[in-house]
Order: structure tokens, then sequence, then C-alpha cells
């Protein structure tokens, strides 16, 4: 290309080619801006030396074509990363530019090509092409750059690991989005929805994924999600270290940044094949607290974090679609008891319904309104007085039946 040729020739032949080439030259160089640049006078000569020095001034506006698209071999791929290192401009560009078509297989010879390398620059223009491959569309690339970049983010050369790491907070939602996807497979569901439908970057730095926090339920400190283990995990340690990257994405662990506010429970349902050793690590990623064991059947319900019952289980949020939704309850109610069996708060709810199992039906006495006040907010059942003074009040319970779910 011109830019190319002129840049290479010392200035003065650089002069000489742009008179002969002025024509095609200056329809790639910018008009003058008002109050700047060439006025309407400016003579030919003049219009040559702002456009040799318009030139000179930004090679990387140049555009260059990638000479090839051949496979290359694994020495080629070791030359091309030892290209990073020169001098030229032009030759580290196109080496980049041949690198970026690597074949999966390939990228680790890169990774290992350029971490022979003492130069900075060298290695870090490696991270970049890798992460030139991590958002293209070839699936198999992508993935084997995934885990070459997860991989540096523990290397002892600080500015590899902090390259990686950059790559990966600016590409959060991609990177999420491959762990959901093999989770899924090893037997993880996620309730309600998928991980980075609840993520979002506004107002934390550029990249950096935090839990969205304007439902009701993160108000109320209530996860947003729940990711679910049960007996159909078949993870093994791979699926151990997917969710740790699940913890960091989410900011909650610490890759290179301190502990969020995520909200994500991590669920252990009865009959998971988790070890012990593997369940303290979950616990050290996401939080004690954040880890927690249900039975087999979701009821789909909070628990009020402000109740001030006595007794039973008041209602803090009712997720669309569970058992406790397709019941009819609603917020504020006051779980009673269950198939008989008096309720004290919501975690003894939850271990008693660790009894059942999906599909079961149980009897649900439940209470809607102020019992201080006598007022019942139920609708009026069939033989209920309306608005019948010399009637007595409608009683404020109400026996409800429910159809237990799973978790998925």
């Amino acid at each position: 290309m011109v830019h190319q040729k002129l840049i290479a020739f010392p200035y003065r032949d650089a002069r000489m080619a742009a008179v002969l080439a002025l024509a095609g030259l200056l329809c790639l160089v910018p008009g003058p801006v008002p109050g700047q640049g060439l006025g309407p006078d400016a003579t030919a000569e003049e219009s040559v030396d702002s456009a040799v020095t318009a030139v000179s001034e930004e090679p990387e506006a140049a555009e260059p074509v990638n000479p090839t698209s051949s496979a290359l071999t694994v020495e080629e791929v070791i030359a091309l990363t030892d290209q990073l290192r020169a001098a030229e401009f032009t030759v580290r560009q196109q080496a980049t530019l041949r690198l970026r078509d690597i074949s999966a297989a390939q990228v680790p010879v890169l990774v290992e090509a350029s971490l022979r390398h003492t130069e900075a620059e060298a290695s870090s223009r490696a991270m970049a092409v890798l992460g030139q491959i991590f958002i293209s569309d070839d699936e198999d690339r992508v993935r084997a750059a995934s885990e070459a970049l997860e991989t540096a983010t523990g290397s002892t050369r600080l500015h590899v690991a902090r390259s990686a790491i950059d790559l990966l907070r600016r590409h959060w939602k991609r990177r999420c989005d491959l762990a959901e996807v093999e989770l899924a497979a090893l037997g993880v569901s996620f309730n309600p929805g998928r991980l980075s439908s609840h993520l979002s970057s506004e107002g934390a730095d550029v990249g950096q994924a935090r839990i969205f926090l304007g439902r009701r339920a993160a108000f109320m400190g209530q996860p947003l999600l729940q990711i679910n283990l049960d007996r159909n995990w078949k993870g093994g340690d791979r699926g151990i270290q997917l969710l740790k990257r699940i913890a960091s994405i989410a900011n909650i662990g610490n890759i290179g940044n301190g502990p969020g506010d995520a909200r994500i429970g991590l669920y252990l349902i009865d009959g998971h094949a988790l070890s012990e050793d593997q369940t303290a690590e979950l616990r050290s990623a996401f939080g004690d607290a954040r880890v927690v064991r249900r039975g087999r059947v979701c009821l789909g319900i909070t628990g009020h974090p402000f109740a001030s019952d006595t007794t039973g289980c008041r209602v803090g949020e009712v997720r669309a679609g569970t058992s406790a939704d397709d019941a009819g309850l609603q917020p504020e109610d006051v779980i009673l008891s269950v198939d008989g069996t008096a309720i004290r708060d919501f975690e003894h709810l939850v271990e008693l319904l660790r009894k059942y199992d999906v599909g079961d039906k149980v009897t649900m006495s439940i209470r809607r309104g102020d019992a201080a006040l006598g007022r019942n907010l139920f609708p009026p059942a069939p033989g209920d007085p309306e608005d019948q003074p010399d009637q007595p009040v409608p009683p404020l319970a109400r026996d409800i039946e429910v159809h237990l779910k799973g978790w998925n």
C-alpha cells in the first residue's frame, strides 16, 4: 500500500515519491479541519509535506491484509511468535495477523513460545492475540484460548498474569457463557435463567461483572440466582473448577479483584455426589453463607427477613412457575403448618420439606392478613359471609394443596 511504501523510504525519497503519487495519496489523507492544518491558499509542496507527515506519524492507521490464509505448521507458529519481538512495526503486525488464524491445537504452542521470551512486550502481544481468538466465532479455538487465558492468570510472569486477567475481565460475559454451557452438560441447573442474564457491568469498572441489585430479592438479602447441584451432578474436579470460575466472574472470589456483593446461592440438593473436600472448596470460593443444603423438592419461596411472627414462616418472595406460585402463595403469607405439623420458622420449613420427594402433594395451612386486627385478606370463598355484620369474621387461615416440584 502507498502508506507502507512511503514509510519505508528515507524522508527525502518519500517527498519525491509523494509528489509522483500526489493525486492518489491525497485521497487517503483527511481534508483540512476549520481552524486547523492547511489553509485554502496552501501550495502543492506544502500539501505534499503535510501528507507525508500525516502518513509517517500514523503508521497504524493502515489496514494491512493478511498475507496468507493457509494453515500454519508448529514451526511457523513458533517463528511468528518470535517475530512479535521485532523492532519493525510491519513485521510485528503481519505476525500478529497470521497468529490470529492458528488452530485450537496450536494455541498452547503460541503460549509456550511466548513465555520463552523475557521481553514483556512480546508476551503481552501474544496475550493480545489470544484475546482476539477468545472473541472469535470458532468454538474450538475460543475454548482453547479460554483455557490458555485461565491458566495464564496464575503465571509467575506478572505482566502475563495481568494481561490475562484484564482480558478475562473485559470479556466476562463470554467467560461466563462458556462456563455455564459446560456446567449444564455436567448436570448443573441455574434458576431462574442463566447467570449472565442477571449480571450487569453498570456502575462497575470496565468489564467487571456485578449482580444488578434492582430486584426485590436483592433488597431482601436473598439470592437472585440459585445454582443447583443434585443427583444429576457428574462434574468431578472439572466441574469444581468451573464453579469456582463462576464465583470469580460474579466477583465473589478473587481473580485480581476483591469480594463483591453478588446475590448467588449454591444449593446442594440431597443425592448429590460431592465429596466433603469438594464441598469445602466450594464453600471457600462462594462463602459459607452462600452454600446451603436442601431437600429434593423446591417450594419456590424465600423467607421474609423482617418477619416478627412467633410461629409460622412468613413468605418473602414467590418465584414464578414454582410449586408455591402454582398453589397461589403470595408475599407476606404465613405458612402455619404442613400436613398438620406446625411450622416454627423458615429453617424449620426447609428441614421438614426434606422428607418429601418430587411429585408429592402436601396440605399447607396459610394465613393471609393481620391476626391482631382480625383482618382477612383472602378473597371470599363459597359460604363465607360477605359484608354481613351479624355474621362471624371469616377464618384468617385456609388450607391449600401444594404439588411439590424439583429444582430445575
